[in-house]
């Protein structure tokens, strides 16, 4: 899909999560103070309005002390005038607190969430920051959604069990370090992101788990990085990520991939190694899973393959085939019906050079199930593959 597309699906996302989130943002107009300067927002249910562009000369610019705040930025700047581990809005051990429509530059980080959590971040713009445009330690259940991160070192970074967070529809540019960084944290779901020319698009190392990735759109990562760096021990979903580029796999992980069109397949070992495409290295289509172990040798791991939209096509006697073949049963164990709409099996591994399994056997005809038609007196057709 062209970049213009997408950001006009990115767009779509954002207005709509916005539209879901309005009466989160707009419940205290009438209970409503308005900023001109740096400040500590410390009055529960309070709707602070910034009505002018600040230059910060303070450690923290904007300090929520109390839960259920929300912070307006108007569209107006803030801008830090000071020292590089500056904070441009600091949220410490808060719950509920809504953050919007503000420029932050140039601080250590632009938005630190300290605890706390079911805080929302959305529609900002959060630029050249020195460390991370988004911190969130050991912060849980935020929705970090629709806010531009251009020029920071970091854009997102997660650690210390900040758990079961949604980063949805941002965009990420000319990051230096990484775009998307999580450090030891579960239960987060990464979704809708465009991230274009970052030193490296995500980074995940520590321990994490239940993590999903789903729908992220990358390009332009530097030549030096990698569009996903994994050293992490945990669970790992990656969903509908194409086109999906250099990668590296270390650690004591258990990876899923998946195409919602077609299938998945859930590795039952840690995969390890890198190569240059990853879309290329695992590929699910109609009826297949595909894997260039002779790229990266660490793919060679047992999996549990799932084909989605399988069904009755027509088979006699369905089989799993590998490579062309019937797959030995030491290597293939079929865990459903072979003609289930979803079939889904086990396999000792991807020995080959390039492994591909899929449902064969011959076919009946029935213009039906084979409307490309096959024309045998015996009534049956060969298998197409």
């Amino acid at each position: 899909m062209h970049t213009f597309s997408k950001l006009v699906s990115f767009f779509s996302l954002v207005f709509v999560m916005s539209f879901l989130f309005l009466p989160l943002v707009h419940s205290f107009e009438n209970n409503t103070v308005y900023l001109s300067s740096c400040s500590t927002l410390n009055e529960t249910g309070k709707n602070y309005i910034l009505t002018q562009d600040v230059i910060s000369n303070d450690f923290v610019c904007f300090l929520v002390v109390s839960d259920y705040i929300v912070l307006d930025g108007n569209g107006h700047y803030i801008i830090s005038n000071t020292s590089s581990i500056s904070q441009g809005v600091k949220v410490n051990g808060r719950f509920n607190v809504t953050i919007h429509d503000l420029k932050v530059v140039g601080f250590g980080s632009g938005i630190f969430l300290g605890g706390g959590g079911s805080s929302y971040i959305h529609n900002n713009t959060i630029s050249s920051s020195v460390d991370y445009g988004v911190f969130l330690l050991g912060s849980d259940n935020n929705l970090v959604a629709g806010n531009l991160l251009l020029d920071n070192d970091v854009g997102v970074f997660g650690t210390s069990h900040a758990n079961n967070n949604i980063i949805f529809g941002n965009f990420f540019n000319n990051t230096l370090s990484s775009a998307i960084y999580l450090d030891n944290v579960g239960g987060n779901t990464i979704s809708s992101n465009n991230i274009f020319d970052s030193g490296n698009a995500i980074f995940l190392s520590g321990v994490v788990t239940n993590m999903d990735f789903n729908k992220n759109y990358i390009s332009g990562t530097s030549s030096f990085g990698y569009d996903v760096y994994s050293e992490a021990d945990g669970s790992i979903s990656f969903s509908d990520m194409f086109p999906f580029g250099k990668y590296q796999f270390s650690g004591n992980n258990l990876l899923t991939f998946k195409d919602s069109n077609f299938g998945q397949i859930k590795f039952l070992q840690p995969v390890s190694g890198s190569g240059n495409n990853l879309t290329d290295d695992i590929q699910i289509k109609d009826n297949s899973v595909t894997l260039k172990t002779s790229l990266n040798p660490g793919l060679n791991v047992p999996a549990q393959i799932t084909l989605y939209g399988i069904g009755d096509r027509g088979f006699l006697n369905p089989v799993i085939k590998r490579n062309l073949v019937n797959c030995p049963s030491n290597v293939c164990t079929a865990l459903t019906p072979l003609n289930a709409q979803n079939v889904i099996f086990n396999v000792t591994g991807f020995a080959n050079p390039i492994t591909t399994y899929r449902i064969g056997g011959n076919r009946t005809f029935n213009p039906n199930i084979n409307p490309i038609g096959c024309y045998s007196k015996g009534g049956t057709c060969p298998d197409i593959y």
